[in-house]
C-alpha cells in the first residue's frame, strides 16, 4: 500500500508529464502534436504517424456511445409515444456522431499529407490499424454475448455472417439474431473499404494546392451527400409502397433494394454516406486550415470562433428534431436523416476547431472533463457491449418491477462501464498495440 509521501510510481511519473505536456498543447491549440503524441502516449492510442491527436473527440466519443445507451434503456422501459420516450429515443442520434467523427479522424490524414507534402497512409497500413480496432474486441463481445444471451444464430451454420460483420446483407432480422446495434460496424466496415480509393481518386482530381482541393472536395463530398440523402428518400418510397400495396418503380434504387432481402438496404453505406461526408468536409477544412491565408484557414478561424454559439445552434437544431420527426420509425424519415445533421454538425465542430478559440468556451471545457474522456476511451465496449446488459438486466430482474427509467439506467450504466473497461484494457489497449508495428512500444 502507498502511503502519503511515498516516491511515485513509474506510471505516475509517465502520467503526470504526458498530463502536463498535453494539456499546455490543448491549451493553445486544441490538439495534440505528433511530437508529443509518439514520444508519450501508449500506442493503443496513439494518432497514425504525422499526426496530430484531438483529444476532444474523446469526449465527444462518450457523449455518442451513451447516447445510444440512454435511447436503448428508454426503448425499454419507457417506450414512444410520449414526450419522455421521444426525448429518449432521438438520442440514438449518438450513431450520426459515430460516423461523423469517422468521416474525420479516418480521412484527415489521407488528405493532410497531400496537402502538406507528407507521406500519405498506406492501404495496408491504414486497414490494419482498422481491423485491429473493430474486429477483436467485437469477436470477442460476439462470441461471449452468444453464450450468455444467449443467441444461438451466432453458433449456427451462419455463424460466418456473424464474424465477418456481413449480417446487414441478410436483413433485419437476421442482424437482429447478433449483436444488433453492430449494423453500424457493418457500415464503417464497408467505408473502411472505400475511403483510401477515394484518397487517391481525390488526389489525382484535386491537386495538393489548399485552395483548390478545399473547393474540389466539397463540391464531391456535397454530391455524394445529396445523392446518398436522395437515394436513401427513393429507398423509403419503395417500402412504402410495398406497405400500402403498390407496385414500386423500377430503377437503380429498386434493382439494389431488391438485392438485400429483409429491409437490409436500409442497413448500408449509401444510405448513411451524407453522415460521413460532413466529417470528411471538416477533416479538408482542419487539413487546409494549416496553409496560412488558405480559405481553410479563414473557415477554421470563423467555425473556432464561438464554440458556445456552434452547441447553441446544436441545441436549436435537437429541439427542431425534437418537435418536428418523430423517432423511431423504420430507417427514420428522409427529413429526420437530414436533421440530425443540423445538431450533429455544431456539436462535433468545436472539437474540431479548438486550436482557434483557445480555452474559451463551454465545449472545450465539457469534453475535456476526465470522466467524460474516461468513458470516450472505453466507449466502443459500451457500445458492443450496452444492448445486450440492458436486456440481461431485465431478464434476470436486477431492476425490480414497477421501478422505471433511472433505475434500469443507473444499473445498465454501472454494468455496462465495468465491462467495458474490461473490453478495453484486457482486449483492445493490447491488441492495439500491434497498430504500429514499427514503433517502439509504450510501457
Amino acid at each position: 500500500m502507498s502511503t502519503v509521501g511515498s516516491n511515485p510510481t513509474p506510471s505516475a511519473v509517465w502520467a503526470s508529464k504526458y498530463a502536463a505536456r498535453a494539456l499546455t498543447e490543448i491549451a493553445n491549440t486544441g490538439e495534440v502534436s505528433e511530437r508529443v503524441a509518439a514520444a508519450d502516449v501508449p500506442i493503443a492510442v496513439a494518432p497514425p504517424p504525422g499526426n496530430p491527436r484531438f483529444p476532444l473527440f474523446d469526449g465527444l466519443r462518450a457523449i455518442a456511445a451513451l447516447g445510444v445507451l440512454v435511447s436503448h434503456v428508454g426503448a425499454v422501459t419507457h417506450p414512444s409515444p410520449s414526450f419522455l420516450g421521444d426525448l429518449q429515443a432521438q438520442l440514438a442520434i449518438g450513431v450520426t456522431i459515430f460516423f461523423v467523427i469517422s468521416g474525420f479522424l479516418l480521412y484527415r490524414p489521407f488528405v493532410a499529407a497531400d496537402i502538406s507534402g507528407g507521406r500519405e497512409p498506406t492501404m495496408r497500413r491504414f486497414w490494419r490499424r482498422r481491423v485491429l480496432r473493430i474486429i477483436p474486441a467485437y469477436w470477442v463481445a460476439l462470441t461471449v454475448l452468444a453464450f450468455l444471451q444467449p443467441l444461438p444464430a451466432v453458433f449456427s451454420s451462419d455463424w460466418w455472417k456473424y464474424y465477418l460483420l456481413l449480417q446487414n446483407n441478410f436483413g433485419l432480422s437476421f442482424n437482429n439474431s447478433g449483436i444488433g446495434q453492430a449494423w453500424t460496424l457493418s457500415v464503417e466496415v464497408t467505408f473502411y473499404l472505400l475511403l483510401p480509393f477515394y484518397a487517391i481518386a481525390l488526389r489525382r482530381l484535386g491537386g495538393t494546392a489548399a485552395n483548390r482541393r478545399l473547393a474540389v472536395e466539397f463540391v464531391v463530398l456535397g454530391l455524394l451527400a445529396l445523392g446518398s440523402i436522395g437515394f436513401r428518400h427513393q429507398i423509403l418510397n419503395i417500402i412504402g409502397a410495398g406497405f400500402q400495396g403498390n407496385s414500386a418503380a423500377n430503377g437503380f434504387a429498386k434493382s439494389y433494394y431488391d438485392f438485400f432481402p429483409d429491409f437490409g438496404a436500409l442497413l448500408t453505406l449509401p444510405v448513411y454516406l451524407a453522415w460521413f461526408a460532413v466529417g470528411m468536409g471538416f477533416a479538408v477544412i482542419s487539413a487546409a486550415g494549416h496553409v496560412p491565408g488558405s480559405i481553410g484557414s479563414k473557415l477554421s478561424a470563423v467555425l473556432g470562433r464561438s464554440p458556445n454559439g456552434l452547441w447553441l445552434l446544436s441545441i436549436v437544431g435537437f429541439a427542431a428534431v425534437l418537435a418536428f420527426d418523430r423517432p423511431l420509425r423504420l430507417g427514420e424519415g428522409s427529413w429526420h436523416h437530414v436533421l440530425v445533421l443540423a445538431v450533429v454538425a455544431p456539436l462535433v465542430a468545436p472539437a474540431v476547431f479548438a486550436h482557434k478559440g483557445g480555452q474559451r468556451g463551454v465545449p472545450k471545457r465539457v469534453l475535456s472533463l476526465r470522466w467524460l474522456a474516461w468513458l470516450g476511451l472505453v466507449s466502443y465496449g459500451i457500445y458492443l457491449w450496452h444492448g445486450s446488459v440492458t436486456i440481461m438486466v431485465m431478464k434476470t430482474g436486477l431492476v425490480p418491477a414497477g421501478h422505471g427509467f433511472i433505475v434500469a439506467l443507473v444499473v445498465v450504466c454501472a454494468l455496462t462501464a465495468a465491462v467495458a473497461a474490461a473490453s478495453y484494457y484486457l482486449v483492445e489497449k493490447p491488441i492495439l498495440r500491434f497498430k504500429e508495428p514499427h514503433r517502439k512500444a509504450q510501457t
